[in-house]
């Protein structure tokens, strides 16, 4: 079975979705995996064609603001105009920097939604918790305690795709403390905020300065309520 695999992050391989497409394959093992990396400038057209060349679609994605990055939902739209075949099974996995995997719920269903639209047969979804960590661990095997049930999941996926059978979507978090998560995050944003050459100082500033409207409707608003 041939399985077009896509990577839509704006890194590709090199941030989570590719750690998890790393982990990802040896599930697929009697399967043939075509990744389509789907950044800015790719060839969607291209993407469409390798797409319609397969049994199988596999969409691994990070999640943006609840939703999908730009770059995916372009693929997507284009997808509709040039989709061949109908019933092609789909499954996709969405990479959280959330510690929560749950918080991917909204971008599994916009694929689900988007599969009913092309008369695609979604056959399961999975949301990575605490995706951030996945780098950082890159020399663990898949079977270390930090992935635990990570595995299964993509076990689950690969079947999902081989049977057209649905599934159900599958939401966790790697096993790392939530406040050791959060810790490692804060100190990834000082590390980047201060190679741009700012200070730890600026991650609170206020990026969009307050109108003079806005000031005026906050007074007003106060003087109101009493406040």
């Amino acid at each position: 079975m041939r399985i077009a695999c896509i990577v839509g992050s704006p890194r590709g391989n090199e941030g989570a979705c590719g750690e998890i497409l790393r982990r990802m394959k040896p599930y697929f093992a009697r399967h043939e995996l075509d990744e389509i990396e789907i950044q800015e400038g790719a060839d969607l057209m291209d993407a469409c064609f390798r797409v319609n060349d397969a049994d199988g679609l596999v969409i691994i994605s990070p999640l943006y603001f609840d939703g999908l990055p730009s770059e995916v939902l372009r693929f997507m739209e284009e997808m509709e105009f040039r989709a061949r075949h109908k019933g092609v099974p789909c499954a996709c996995v969405i990479a959280c920097g959330y510690y929560e995997g749950e918080q991917a719920g909204i971008a599994v269903s916009m694929i689900e939604n988007w599969c009913r639209r092309l008369s695609f047969h979604f056959t399961m979804g999975a949301g990575v918790g605490a995706a951030g960590v996945l780098q950082k661990y890159a020399e663990k095997d898949t079977s270390d305690k930090v992935f635990a049930g990570i595995g299964g999941v993509f076990a689950q996926i690969a079947l999902s795709l081989a049977s057209k059978e649905r599934r159900e979507d599958q939401y966790f978090s790697l096993s790392v403390p939530r406040f050791l998560y959060k810790k490692a995050v804060e100190k990834s944003w000082r590390k980047m905020i201060r190679e741009n050459g700012l200070s730890s100082r600026d991650l609170y500033a206020c990026p969009v300065p307050e109108t003079e409207n806005a000031v005026e409707e906050k007074t007003e608003t106060e003087s109101e309520t009493g406040e």
